[in-house]
């Protein structure tokens, strides 16, 4: 359990060693001109003893690794004395190698990312656990331009607060199953979200105004020899976008899916998500001896973080407390090449396809097909003799007689088959798919189901898909082309 630290302890730590942290770090690889020296070319590890500060600059981000002192830089190149890691893993799909006995993969969908970079940082105190017993996640980001005419709103509703002689907000936010408080305040160009961890406002506030900005403006972050040994930087995003990688979500049960059933295990998967999340859950949960960050939220899952950006999130359904069964098949992930990610996927979508056919209709693009055991579940769409592409069996309580009046979502799929973009779907109420302007759609009803299908145009790579019910239009979601 953390401890809340109070203003008085801060003024005494900062009092004592608010710049001690500058005497800790050497500079490797020669010296440093701030006038000459590119940042991407600049290593500062902490002297190798155990429980020192961190301080790392490289391309995109920097971790300190376990209590050793032992130091994960994240660079393009080798020659340093620290530990080499990726930004991220090359994309690839990451998906888990270990689930319950009797688990089978109904689903799994998945899409290329390309997650924002901006810089982070986690000034805290870390406890022997590897949990930050209070700590501050800063997030830098460009402030919004004031409208010209209008005044200036853009800082969300909160208790007004001072903070670095500017005036901003402060306000109670629930990030996780943790109830917290966030500051935010604007300085410059520089818009800055302060998430505070067991710490009382005033004594955030204090440390906040103490440290120093690394460059001409905020959008550089604070500088990394600010703060005193026990509370210090932690780690730091520099702000360096990751690589493009692949986000999924693969569902599983043990029986087959019903209407209304949701998955018993899902598994949201990242292989670059970056260290913004890394740093995020470490405030949350804690650091392990690995390096890997975790974090166990009672109505979420566990997740857990490498420094090379993967991120697995484990949830059950319903939720269940054991933690450490969740946290093993997370670290069961792998990434997959792309052989063995189709082979995984062809493997889901057969399953799907081998449920009884309850219904079919024939339309230009092919043939549709509903599945399921008692009642669809699923809305399949097979062209030319060819495998069928089907939706995830989850989504079944769109074909549900019973369902309310309002949107709860279509069946729907988006599939590349024999070179040709299909997006298709399913639901007691109209589908329409959007481009600038409606697409060309082949319609018809199986059994009250309502179903579209679009053969996509070429030079057309993202499609809207909107559910109308008699009320008004519903749900809307973005498709883009597949690549494979």
């Amino acid at each position: 359990m953390s401890h809340t630290l109070e203003r008085e302890e801060v003024e005494r730590r900062l009092g004592t060693t608010v710049r001690a942290k500058a005497a800790q770090v050497v500079v490797e690889r020669g010296g440093f001109d701030e006038e000459r020296t590119p940042l991407t070319e600049m290593e500062i590890v902490a002297a190798r003893r155990p429980r020192r500060a961190l301080v790392a600059v490289a391309t995109a981000v920097a971790v300190a690794a376990a209590a050793s002192g032992v130091v994960i830089v994240t660079r393009p190149n080798a020659g340093s004395d620290g530990v080499v890691t990726e930004t991220s893993i090359p994309a690839a799909l990451v998906a888990p190698a270990s689930v319950p006995p009797g688990q089978q993969l109904w689903a799994l969908t998945s899409n290329t990312t390309h997650h924002q970079g901006f810089v982070r940082q986690l000034f805290g105190d870390e406890a022997p656990d590897g949990s930050v017993s209070s700590g501050l996640l800063v997030d830098f980001k460009h402030a919004a331009k004031v409208r010209p005419g209008f005044p200036d709103d853009r800082l969300q509703a909160g208790t007004p607060v001072v903070v670095r002689g500017q005036h901003g907000v402060s306000r109670a936010v629930l990030d996780a199953d943790i109830r917290t408080t966030e500051i935010e305040w604007i300085d410059g160009n520089t818009d800055l979200t302060v998430t505070v961890h067991g710490m009382a406002l005033d004594a955030a506030v204090l440390v906040l105004d103490a440290l120093r900005p690394r460059g001409a403006n905020l959008m550089d972050g604070f500088d990394a020899a600010d703060g005193s040994r026990s509370f210090r930087l932690l780690g730091q995003d520099l702000g360096v976008a990751p690589a493009a990688g692949i986000d999924a979500s693969l569902e599983y049960s043990a029986a087959a899916p019903a209407q209304t059933s949701p998955p018993e295990y899902a598994v949201r998967t990242s292989s670059s998500a970056g260290l913004a999340g890394y740093l995020r859950v470490w405030l949350l949960g804690h650091r392990a001896t690995d390096g890997t960050t975790v974090d166990d939220e009672v109505d979420w899952g566990v997740t857990v973080v490498w420094p090379d950006g993967r991120q697995v999130t484990v949830q059950t359904y319903p939720v269940h407390r054991d933690p450490a069964l969740l946290e093993r098949i997370a670290r069961s992930a792998t990434a997959l090449d792309d052989g063995a990610a189709a082979a995984l996927a062809a493997e889901a979508q057969a399953r799907v396809a081998a449920l009884p056919v309850l219904g079919t209709a024939t339309v230009p693009a092919g043939t549709i097909e509903l599945h399921g055991t008692v009642a669809p579940v699923a809305v399949c769409l097979r062209v030319s003799g060819s495998a069928p592409a089907c939706s995830n069996p989850f989504q079944g309580r769109a074909f549900a007689p019973t369902a309310p009046t309002y949107s709860v979502g279509p069946a729907y799929a988006s599939a590349l088959i024999d070179g040709h973009w299909y997006v298709f779907g399913a639901s007691r109420f109209v589908m329409s798919f959007v481009h600038t302007t409606p697409l060309p759609t082949q319609r018809g009803t199986i059994d009250g189901v309502q179903f579209a299908v679009v053969a996509v145009p070429a030079g057309i790579d993202t499609v809207t898909f909107e559910e109308t019910t008699n009320l008004k239009t519903g749900l809307q979601g973005d498709l883009t082309r597949p690549t494979s």
